[in-house]
């Protein structure tokens, strides 16, 4: 079985704005881009105008991979050096599409991700209540 690294910083507790689903995905998305090479790092807040934002960064060059909004309940996702932005009004489909343009196949996962996702965001609080 393959070892998949730990993203090694993840705050969740306030999620500012961001429910526990919508941070177990965005979790899972960071692990998904993860690598031997890359350490994928997460930090969150809301904009002056309350609207709450994500950002997926490597955690030793500091280098952005996106850069993730929800306005009005519509998800939106900037990856910098691109010509577009990203949207969705369901934030697995965005991130699957985000995903895809950097390789990866989202969909293999979302099927047992979003059936268990209360199991995996109560895993993923007691790991971090844990460290």
């Amino acid at each position: 079985m393959e070892e998949v690294p730990v993203v090694s910083r993840v705050r969740f507790a306030g999620g500012a704005g961001w429910s526990p689903q919508e941070l177990a995905l965005f979790y899972w998305a960071a692990r998904l881009l993860s690598s031997e090479d890359t350490c994928i790092e997460t930090d969150f807040g809301l904009t002056d105008e309350g609207d709450p934002w994500l950002v997926l960064c490597g955690a030793d060059s500091g280098d952005i991979f996106a850069h993730f909004g929800k306005i009005h309940e519509e998800y939106l996702a900037c990856v910098p050096f691109s010509q577009c932005a990203l949207t969705d009004l369901e934030l697995p489909s965005l991130l699957s599409r985000f995903l895809e343009r950097r390789g990866i196949a989202w969909s293999t996962v979302t099927g047992a991700i979003m059936h268990n996702i209360d199991k995996l965001t109560l895993f993923g609080f007691a790991i971090l209540q844990g460290a």
